[in-house]
Protein backbone atom coordinates (compact mmCIF):
# COMPACT_ATOMS: atom_id res chain seq x y z
CA UNK A 1 0.00 0.00 0.00
CA UNK A 2 1.24 3.47 -0.86
CA UNK A 3 1.99 6.06 0.18
CA UNK A 4 3.70 4.67 3.25
CA UNK A 5 3.04 6.40 6.59
CA UNK A 6 5.49 9.23 7.19
CA UNK A 7 5.58 8.35 10.87
CA UNK A 8 7.94 5.62 12.01
CA UNK A 9 5.90 2.62 13.17
CA UNK A 10 2.91 3.52 11.01
CA UNK A 11 -0.29 5.38 11.65
CA UNK A 12 -1.29 5.62 15.33
CA UNK A 13 -4.37 3.62 16.26
CA UNK A 14 -6.78 5.57 18.47
CA UNK A 15 -9.55 3.44 19.95
CA UNK A 16 -12.92 4.86 20.97
CA UNK A 17 -13.74 3.63 24.46
CA UNK A 18 -16.52 3.93 27.02
CA UNK A 19 -15.98 1.03 29.42
CA UNK A 20 -13.25 -0.64 31.48
CA UNK A 21 -13.17 -3.61 29.08
CA UNK A 22 -12.60 -1.29 26.12
CA UNK A 23 -9.82 0.45 28.05
CA UNK A 24 -8.08 -2.86 28.64
CA UNK A 25 -8.31 -3.65 24.90
CA UNK A 26 -6.97 -0.23 24.02
CA UNK A 27 -4.02 -0.71 26.39
CA UNK A 28 -3.08 -3.90 24.56
CA UNK A 29 -3.80 -2.86 20.98
CA UNK A 30 -3.91 0.92 20.61
CA UNK A 31 -1.73 4.00 20.67
CA UNK A 32 -4.37 6.24 22.16
CA UNK A 33 -7.96 6.43 23.31
CA UNK A 34 -10.92 8.65 22.53
CA UNK A 35 -13.17 8.56 25.56
CA UNK A 36 -16.71 8.72 24.29
CA UNK A 37 -19.28 10.58 26.36
CA UNK A 38 -17.37 10.53 29.63
CA UNK A 39 -17.71 13.19 32.27
CA UNK A 40 -14.62 14.24 34.23
CA UNK A 41 -15.73 12.35 37.35
CA UNK A 42 -15.73 8.99 35.54
CA UNK A 43 -12.56 9.63 33.59
CA UNK A 44 -10.10 9.04 36.43
CA UNK A 45 -11.12 5.44 37.04
CA UNK A 46 -11.16 4.63 33.32
CA UNK A 47 -7.68 6.06 32.87
CA UNK A 48 -6.48 4.08 35.88
CA UNK A 49 -7.74 0.93 34.12
CA UNK A 50 -5.88 1.92 30.94
CA UNK A 51 -2.63 2.62 32.76
CA UNK A 52 -2.78 -0.53 34.91
CA UNK A 53 -3.38 -2.74 31.86
CA UNK A 54 -0.65 -0.96 29.89
CA UNK A 55 1.85 -1.64 32.66
CA UNK A 56 0.67 -5.26 32.90
CA UNK A 57 1.47 -5.82 29.22
CA UNK A 58 4.77 -3.93 29.39
CA UNK A 59 3.71 -0.68 27.72
CA UNK A 60 4.55 2.73 29.19
CA UNK A 61 1.28 4.47 30.18
CA UNK A 62 2.65 7.86 29.16
CA UNK A 63 2.83 6.67 25.53
CA UNK A 64 -0.97 6.75 25.21
CA UNK A 65 -2.61 9.85 23.81
CA UNK A 66 -5.87 10.70 25.58
CA UNK A 67 -8.66 12.45 23.65
CA UNK A 68 -12.09 13.47 24.97
CA UNK A 69 -15.16 15.33 23.76
CA UNK A 70 -14.64 19.01 24.55
CA UNK A 71 -16.46 19.93 27.77
CA UNK A 72 -18.53 23.10 27.90
CA UNK A 73 -17.15 24.48 31.16
CA UNK A 74 -13.77 25.61 32.47
CA UNK A 75 -13.84 23.38 35.54
CA UNK A 76 -14.08 20.25 33.40
CA UNK A 77 -11.25 21.45 31.16
CA UNK A 78 -9.09 21.92 34.27
CA UNK A 79 -10.01 18.44 35.51
CA UNK A 80 -9.18 16.88 32.14
CA UNK A 81 -5.87 18.73 32.06
CA UNK A 82 -5.01 17.46 35.56
CA UNK A 83 -5.85 13.90 34.48
CA UNK A 84 -3.43 14.14 31.55
CA UNK A 85 -5.82 14.59 28.63
CA UNK A 86 -3.91 15.58 25.49
CA UNK A 87 -6.68 16.62 23.12
CA UNK A 88 -10.21 18.01 23.20
CA UNK A 89 -12.48 17.45 20.20
CA UNK A 90 -15.13 20.10 19.72
CA UNK A 91 -17.97 19.01 17.46
CA UNK A 92 -19.55 21.71 15.33
CA UNK A 93 -22.75 20.65 13.56
CA UNK A 94 -22.52 23.01 10.62
CA UNK A 95 -20.87 23.25 7.23
CA UNK A 96 -21.10 27.05 7.27
CA UNK A 97 -17.62 28.50 7.74
CA UNK A 98 -18.94 31.54 9.62
CA UNK A 99 -20.83 29.34 12.10
CA UNK A 100 -17.80 27.12 12.65
CA UNK A 101 -15.56 30.14 13.16
CA UNK A 102 -17.98 31.73 15.63
CA UNK A 103 -18.39 28.46 17.56
CA UNK A 104 -14.63 28.03 17.85
CA UNK A 105 -14.06 31.64 18.87
CA UNK A 106 -16.81 31.46 21.49
CA UNK A 107 -15.38 28.21 22.88
CA UNK A 108 -11.90 29.64 23.16
CA UNK A 109 -13.13 32.85 24.78
CA UNK A 110 -15.70 31.35 27.16
CA UNK A 111 -14.17 28.00 28.09
CA UNK A 112 -10.45 27.89 27.38
CA UNK A 113 -9.29 31.42 28.13
CA UNK A 114 -8.59 32.27 31.76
Amino acid sequence: MNPKPAQRGGVPIVIGVHSPAAMRRAARLGDGVFLLGQDPDALGSLLATLFEEAEAVGRPPEDFEITVDAPRDRASVATYRALGVHRLVLGVASEDVSTVSTTLSDYIENVLTD
